[in-house]
């Protein structure tokens, strides 16, 4: 961590200072479970697609796997890039955020012990490796999310800025506009609730419904739940009705996840 407040001397580094962006998150992140739904789960992770012949293998490193809520660093970052694409603006990978703003947008406390946990996210985030056979036709690829972050503090010592560098990965799929804006409620969510709205919000999206087979729903949800107990889980969010924007129903009968877009 630098000791004191550093001037802008690289050209590239984008500013993420608009107040009204929305988060966004990439697809193929919400698509598959990339994140540990809990600080807990620090052993290797395994998804395999039951019938195309896709994986992707996720390690973690000495300091954990990325879990959910260090994902909301990607939804920032994804969100304020899109703004200044939106406006037309130049934009770059190595992305400069204030700290209390992204404190503030992600719904967490301003205090010592939040500043810290930053520290531990962006270690996570920056550890995580991904291996996986999913984008090249047949070849495998090794990727990150991040490839650096540094926490930037001010002559008093007061945490100021966050800088993180995107994953190549991470920026092309922003630049190519494979991003699905979420709803600023998300980060009001428990971890479970989190996973259901993306699933819901990328394959339902703006249908009046959507539904997938229980089994296969629990593989793409990433829970380490066994699947007796992942249907209790799966009943507990239906009737709590917490997820934003979807409310998720169970056919027992078929055996279904059923999610309904919520009337506005």
């Amino acid at each position: 961590m630098a000791n004191v407040e550093r001037k802008i001397e690289d050209s590239n580094i984008f500013i993420a200072d608009f107040f009204n962006a929305s988060p966004k998150g990439e697809l193929g992140l919400m698509e598959y479970p990339y994140f540990a739904l809990s600080k807990s789960d620090t052993k290797v992770f395994r998804y395999e697609h039951p019938k195309n012949g896709t994986w992707i293998e996720i390690a973690p490193s000495m300091h954990g796997r990325a879990t959910i809520y260090d994902k909301d660093m990607l939804l920032y970052c994804t969100g304020q890039i899109a703004q200044a694409m939106n406006k037309k603006e130049s934009v770059s990978r190595h992305v400069r955020v204030t700290a209390h703003d992204y404190l503030t947008a992600t719904r967490r406390g301003t205090s010592g012990k939040d500043y810290d946990a930053l520290h531990s996210s962006l270690a996570r985030l920056r550890g995580t490796t991904f291996k996986t056979n999913l984008h090249d036709m047949g070849g495998r690829e090794v990727f990150g999310l991040i490839d650096e972050a540094e926490l930037i503090t001010d002559e008093a010592g007061r945490m100021k800025y966050i800088d993180v560098v995107l994953g190549r990965r991470m920026f092309e799929a922003i630049i190519e506009g494979n991003i699905l804006t979420y709803n600023e409620d998300y980060f009001f969510l428990g971890p479970n609730e989190r996973r259901a709205y993306e699933l819901a919000r990328k394959h339902c999206g703006s249908q009046a419904r959507w539904h997938m087979s229980i089994e296969p729903f629990h593989r793409k949800f990433g829970s380490r739940s066994p699947l007796t107990r992942f249907r209790r889980i799966l009943i507990d969010l239906a009737e709590n009705d917490r997820v934003p924007d979807y409310s998720l129903e169970i056919d027992p009968m078929a055996d279904l996840v059923v999610v309904r877009r919520k009337q506005r």
